[in-house]
């Protein structure tokens, strides 16, 4: 617990947790609520609160998904700036693989949560506010998930694998940087934060297969938020919705889809795990090394 303790207080010290995490996220709620809105289709009741649950589902997803990216960021940076104290540890201490994965894994889930339900919070207020200052007549239950006690229940539940995914991939990057040289961290830390962009446009505008949802984890876990948000039991084939405003159902079921992405934790997890024990000092003037 000590170990997670530490790890917490380091990566909320972090300047690139809150400038990722919060700064960059706020603005794209923003760009989301007030510019992009304005290209929003005139669309008549009752299907306007449908279509405008819809777009807010979609903007949730995709801070569910790439919020957790630019937190861990910093915690990244602060495992790869221990590594000689992990090496020292592992050897001649009484820290093992596991401890560390547990110590990493905890010691940002409880500030990240808070950190994104904030911004959940932030993204519905804002995106009622945004429709209404374009003229949209909204009620304020279609910014919200159709059933809202349960919706956002499943939705911050889905937000924990997503945060988990995301730690599962970092720590298996930053065990990866430290078995090769600390320098490529720099590569290596923004990966996620692309890949969750390209994947997101990707749902956004092609219609996906569900072999095709399911192989990528990240479409996998916006199409689960946005399946549990709008209230409907399969994942969307694109998350774009058309000019009636709906989207079509996939045939992937919402658990299946959580099943998928608890694998690749538990893959991502288990890859990391040799490469712990192969941990040894590396200085950390390596980073800034060109």
């Amino acid at each position: 617990m000590g170990l997670a303790k530490y790890m917490a207080l380091s990566g909320l010290k972090s300047r690139s947790l809150w400038f990722w995490g919060f700064a960059w996220m706020l603005m794209w709620i923003l760009f989301g609520a007030f510019l992009f809105s304005k290209d929003f289709p005139k669309i008549p009741q009752p299907y306007l609160n449908e279509a405008v649950r819809f777009y807010t589902a979609d903007w949730v997803a995709f801070i569910a998904v790439y919020e957790p990216a630019g937190v861990l960021v910093g915690l990244l940076y602060t495992l790869i700036y221990q590594t000689g104290g992990i090496a020292y540890l592992r050897r001649y201490g009484r820290l093992t693989p596991g401890k560390l994965i547990y110590s990493y894994y905890l010691a940002m889930i409880v500030p990240s949560l808070a950190l994104s339900s904030l911004l959940i919070a932030l993204t519905v207020s804002l995106f009622y506010i945004g429709f209404r200052y374009q003229g949209f007549d909204v009620a304020p239950s279609s910014v919200l998930p159709r059933d809202p006690t349960l919706g956002l229940a499943e939705v911050l539940g889905i937000s924990v694998l997503a945060f988990l995914f995301m730690q599962s991939l970092l720590f298996l990057e930053a065990v990866i940087a430290l078995n090769i040289s600390p320098k490529h961290v720099g590569k290596m830390a923004f990966m996620p934060m692309m890949l969750t962009f390209v994947s997101y446009y990707a749902y956004l505008f092609l219609d996906m297969p569900g072999w095709g949802i399911l192989a990528n984890p990240f479409a996998a876990i916006q199409g689960a938020i946005v399946a549990a948000y709008s209230g409907v039991g399969h994942l969307p084939s694109r998350l774009s919705i058309d000019e009636s405003g709906r989207w079509m159902d996939s045939a992937v079921p919402l658990h299946y889809d959580v099943i998928v992405v608890a694998v690749w934790i538990a893959l991502l997890t288990a890859l990391s795990i040799p490469l712990i024990l192969r941990i040894k000092y590396k200085p950390a003037e390596e980073l800034r090394e060109l």
